[in-house]
């Protein structure tokens, strides 16, 4: 292969690095194999008719050279990719020219796993968290493993739209590791702001990590402005405050025993651990609602779960220059059926919806809808199918915007996921791009949806 003259340089308009690229098979919405990777071949020197361009498949078993389909023609080419089993190939895009020649290489991968209607395979992130809604088509969503929010097409698979990485310059004044290397915040829950819908607030865990040690890194909640919409949102950081220390010193006031939950070595995914998953503003507008995934309370039985109620919220956080002190309220102890909180929405109508699961591994996720009043009770919603899903997050849905009473759009983590036949979980694959989570639009008849009001 002769790389040594200037003209060849240039020949197909591609990264020069090699590329990951995943899909789903029976997928309908893969963007490779519906819409296709598109690229520009050419140069200076030859136009893209004197050149001849051929794709190859390192694994038949998986991509067939059949399943390569090359259109386009001059400068502009197109290459849809249609898999046939589970596991990798490696796809070479030949382009040659006279003496010339250019190889552009895709690592691809695809999973086995049937898609069901109205799921969707978001593509470069596995561990998918929260999501907040940017518009009728894009969700703002959070990844527990990296400091990082993603802008998605809410709607179809593929690859997010943009990110950003919500720590840059050191913006929240990590401490764990390094910079380029600080440890995760560990996002877990998103809500905007009803004061100034432009702000968006994201919450830490605040937990021990997976060894059970304390990371201050999760001890944040920050803003994030958001201007415009679509493709065309921008995002700048707005603030952060910490909370977790005057979170267990409230549980302590309380006889929850926070200080126990919380201390190091203490595993925080069990009934008696400490995980913060849930946030949304209360009815009044202005009492921020922290819910727990753990624990459970009350200590001796560990059957509900608990709100913080922090009234002074926005006052006290004052752009991440906090005023005061946090005044946070007496705790909401909710029955949902053993479970924590696994993420909490205020509707547009003003109804409440929860995303309720295990406090540890077990996939029992349900959905309760609630008033928000603490002296009314959630109501468990057993129509709403999310057998088998590792539920983190929950949208509204809207139609011909109008906003649905009976759909809900869930998202998944699917960090621990084994998609390709091998051996390596989701989250520990080497290419951001061959990872993924799954967005779910599940439905319920209308008249079995307490308090969704009009």
């Amino acid at each position: 292969m002769d790389n040594s003259g200037d003209a060849d340089r240039r020949i197909m308009m591609l990264p020069d690095s090699t590329y990951a690229v995943s899909a789903f098979i029976n997928d309908a919405d893969d963007p490779v194999s519906l819409l296709g990777i598109d690229f520009t071949i050419g140069n200076d020197i030859f136009s893209g008719n004197d050149l001849s361009i051929t794709a190859v498949s390192s694994n038949p078993g998986v991509v067939p050279d059949s399943n390569l389909l090359l259109t386009g023609d001059g400068v502009t080419r197109n290459l849809k990719i249609t898999p046939v089993a589970a596991g990798y190939s490696t796809i070479r895009i030949i382009v040659t020219g006279n003496s010339y020649c250019h190889l552009y290489v895709l690592n691809y991968a695809a999973s086995q796993i049937t898609t069901a209607n109205g799921r969707h395979w978001h593509a470069g992130i596995a561990d998918a968290s929260a999501a907040i809604v940017i518009d009728d088509d894009h969700m703002l969503v959070a990844n527990d493993e990296t400091n990082t929010l993603y802008l998605y097409n809410r709607s179809h698979s593929g690859l997010p739209v943009k990110s950003f990485d919500f720590n840059q310059g050191n913006a929240l004044s990590l401490t764990d590791s390094f910079a380029g290397k600080w440890k995760e915040v560990d996002v877990e829950a998103g809500v905007r702001s009803i004061r100034d819908p432009s702000v968006i607030y994201w919450l830490g865990s605040m937990s021990n990590n997976g060894t059970f040690f304390i990371k201050p890194n999760r001890n944040r909640i920050f803003a994030v402005r958001v201007t415009g919409k679509g493709a065309a949102a921008s995002f700048s950081n707005a603030g952060y405050c910490q909370l977790r220390q005057q979170l267990v010193s409230w549980g302590n006031s309380h006889g929850y025993d926070f200080g126990s939950s919380a201390a190091a070595g203490k595993d925080a995914k069990q009934a008696d651990g400490f995980n913060i998953e849930g946030m949304v503003f209360g009815p009044d507008d202005q009492t921020l609602y922290v819910g727990f995934r753990a624990p459970l309370v009350p200590t001796t039985r560990r059957t509900k779960a608990v709100i913080a109620p922090v009234k002074n919220f926005e006052k006290w956080f004052n752009n991440g220059s906090q005023a005061g002190d946090p005044l946070i309220g007496d705790p909401i102890e909710l029955d949902l059926g053993g479970r924590g909180i696994r993420d909490m929405i205020r509707l547009p109508n003003g109804s409440y919806v929860i995303i309720a699961g295990s406090c540890g591994a077990d996939l029992v996720p349900a959905v309760y809808t609630w008033t928000g009043q603490a002296t009314n009770s959630p109501v468990l919603v057993s129509s709403f199918v999310l057998a088998g899903l590792n539920v983190e997050g929950v949208i509204p849905v809207y139609e011909q915007g109008q906003l649905s009473l009976n759909k809900l759009q869930v998202l998944t983590d699917n960090g621990n996921d084994i998609f390709y036949g091998d051996t390596v979980l989701a989250k520990n694959l080497s290419a951001d791009n061959l990872k993924k989570f799954s967005s779910v639009i599940t439905e319920t008849p209308k008249q079995q949806v307490p308090f969704l009001k009009q």
